[in-house]
């Protein structure tokens, strides 16, 4: 039986190591809000960049002072498709949290952590463990319904979970950035230009050209293929679908779907409630 957030009882600490953003969160009990947010570049962190060290540092000393204040029980989760960063969230977190003998983690998620979702997938060892922790979230909310989950970053992922609870899969596509970037660092005479708006479908200028491209071309990807997996799911199960949406391009995305939910910070309320439903 799916818990309601009344229930909750643990603190939970949600950290998504993604390859442009690590995301850090703190969610105290009967909450799917955060209490402590914080978002720092990827690549910064990489580079052991000084002032993004201290960014850490400063999360990691303020939820240490969060939770000694607190008697609940407490958690921390971690979303990471970037292994090369584990080692340094741990080091983190044994500085500042693990003096704390009432504190559980880090947990990674993997396709093989108790799940609300079963998963139906033919490599599950190489699942992303955001992909786990949004289609978690997605069933954990919404569950009862066929979903499409969309997180639209770096990469954009389309995820799908049956009414049943099971996971069958997805779609994976390039994001906007990383087509932006893609062809201008190869092509020798393309001039830098933005994800807007065009004027009108086709341009009369090189950047107008790439600007309407790069927007219509996402505009008709992103409804064409939720109408094909609405239509494979409808053929498969008889019902119809619910799409949410979340990442930093869901905002440019989502206006491009006919009917969508907009969640914010998906895959850190993921990693929270799978830390509520787990027995640890």
């Amino acid at each position: 039986m799916l818990k309601k957030v009344g229930d909750f009882k643990k603190n939970i600490v949600a950290i998504d190591l993604g390859n442009t953003t690590i995301s850090l969160s703190f969610f105290m009990p009967h909450s799917l809000e955060p209490v402590l947010l914080r978002k720092l570049s990827t690549p910064r962190i990489k580079e052991h960049s000084p002032e993004l060290i201290k960014e850490l540092s400063d999360f990691f000393s303020s939820l240490s002072s969060l939770i000694k204040s607190s008697a609940e029980k407490n958690e921390i989760w971690v979303s990471s498709v970037v292994p090369s960063l584990n080692e340094v969230i741990k080091n983190f977190i044994s500085t500042f949290i693990f003096d704390n003998p009432s504190f559980k983690g880090p947990c990674f998620v993997n396709s093989e952590t108790h799940l609300p979702v079963k998963i139906y997938y033919e490599t599950p060892h190489t699942l992303g463990s955001d992909r786990i922790a949004f289609v978690s979230f997605a069933n954990l909310e919404f569950g009862g319904e066929n979903i499409i989950c969309i997180d639209a970053g770096t990469a954009i992922t389309y995820d799908i979970v049956t009414y049943l609870n099971t996971y069958l899969g997805g779609l994976i596509l390039p994001g906007i950035g990383t087509v932006k970037s893609a062809l201008i660092q190869n092509t020798a005479q393309l001039p830098p230009y933005e994800f807007i708006k065009p004027a009108s479908i086709i341009g009369n200028s090189t950047r107008s050209c790439l600007e309407a491209g790069l927007y219509h071309g996402f505009k008709a990807q992103t409804q064409g293929i939720i109408d094909m997996i609405q239509s494979y799911l409808q053929g498969i199960t008889g019902k119809g679908s619910k799409v949410i949406i979340t990442g930093g391009d869901a905002i440019n995305l989502q206006p491009f779907i006919n009917e969508s939910i907009l969640v914010q910070n998906g895959v850190l309320r993921g990693l929270r409630l799978i830390g509520e439903w787990t027995k640890t």
